[in-house]
Formats: structure tokens, sequence, C-alpha cells
């Protein structure tokens, strides 16, 4: 019995041990897990971070409808360029890139509808208020890309394109409206014209007068009775 009551506490005793190590084993572990920590978390909430700015960018793009408003949405998305790209992470520069290619391409195809939508056909040319119009939509179109052509394209000479196409269309529209003053001027120049012509034809030629001519005798009159009898 007294062995058996030995055995038993010896087994006890061993099961506290063992027990024992294995709690020490793991509370080691996790101090050692938690010191040697990889400093990963952080990168990754930054990249985290930038790909939710990026995109974000470009669904705020994709919801203006104005060139002006799309040029400064561009414009926030570069302004992190510096910030994203010293950051050395291929997929951030990556996906950078691939949407800033396609918010230009997407001005560029604007700008360019814009300007087609403002190159009169023969029927708008006859339109004084149209040629107008199209003048105005140019003018500030030409300004717009001017100021911000450094933005918009990625090659300054596709800028200086379109700043001259701009211009070859102004020129065309203006010299539309210029001839169809013109042509509306001609009618009443030509009707003014008529009208003094008429007036200097009146006054020089005489009017023609017929002279009156002398009363005829009356063979009908009345024979008095004694030149009768006579």
């Amino acid at each position: 019995m007294k062995k058996n009551n030995k055995l038993l506490s010896g087994i006890l005793v061993a099961l506290l041990f063992i027990i024992g190590g294995l709690s020490a084993y793991a509370y080691n572990k996790e101090q050692n897990y938690k010191n040697n920590k990889p400093v990963t978390s952080n990168n990754n909430s930054q990249e985290t971070a930038n790909t939710k700015f990026i995109n974000n960018s470009l669904n705020k793009f994709n919801e203006v409808d104005t060139l002006d408003k799309k040029i400064s949405e561009l414009k926030t998305l570069l302004d992190k360029k510096d910030e994203i790209t010293s950051k050395n992470k291929d997929d951030e520069i990556k996906l950078f890139n691939d949407v800033l290619k396609q918010m230009r391409t997407s001005l560029s195809s604007l700008i360019e509808k814009e300007i087609q939508n403002n190159t009169l056909s023969q029927v708008d040319k006859q339109d004084s208020e149209k040629v107008n119009s199209a003048k105005n939509s140019l003018n500030t179109l030409q300004a717009t890309i001017e100021k911000e052509k450094n933005v918009i394209y990625e090659n300054e000479g596709d800028g200086a394109t379109t700043l001259t196409t701009i211009a070859n269309v102004l020129v065309a529209n203006n010299e539309v409206l210029a001839a169809a003053n013109a042509q509306q001027a001609a009618p009443s120049t030509q009707t003014q014209d008529q009208t003094n012509g008429q007036a200097t034809q009146g006054q020089t030629t005489p009017p023609v007068v017929t002279p009156t001519q002398p009363a005829r005798q009356n063979s009908g009159a009345t024979v008095p009775n004694n030149q009768k009898n006579q």
C-alpha cells in the first residue's frame, strides 16, 4: 500500500513538472514571438492606405463630369507620386502608373470630343449663334490646356499638338463667321442700291404730259327757224 502511494506521488510530481515545463515553454515561445515579430505590419498598413488612396482617386475621377473637376482629381493623385514611389513597392508603383495612364487617356478623349463638338458642319456654319458658341467653348478649352498641359499630358508634344488643333479650328470658325456676316449684309446693300436707283430714275425722267385738244364745234347745234326758212 505504501509503495502504491509513493508511486502515485511520484507520478503526480512528474506530471506537475511536465505541465510546468509545457507552460513555461509556451510562455517563452509567445514572448519570443512578440519580441522577434517581423516589422511588416506598418509596411502592409501603408501599402493598404496607398492602394486605397489610388483606387479612391480613380473612383472620384470617374464620378465627376466636367473637365476642370477631372483635372483636379488627377492633380490630387500626382501630389502623392513621390510618397508612393519612394516606398519602392512594385505593386503600388504599378497601380499608380496604371491609374495615372487611365486618367490621362480619359482626359485626352474628353478634350478631343470637345474639339469635335465645336468643329462646325456646313449647316451649323450658317448660324452665327452656333459659331459664336463654338468660339467661346474653344477659347475656354484652349486656356485650360495652356494652364494644365503638364498635368494632362505626359509628353509636352501632345499638349502642343492639341493646342495647334484648337487654334486651327478657331481660325476656320472665325472665317466662317466673317463670311456669314458678309452674306447677311449683301441682300440689304443690294436692296438699298435698287431703291437709290429707282429714286434717281424718277428724278431724271420728266413725266409725260399729254397736250389738251381744242374743243370741237358741236355739229348737232340747233338752227333758228328764220334761218331755216331763208
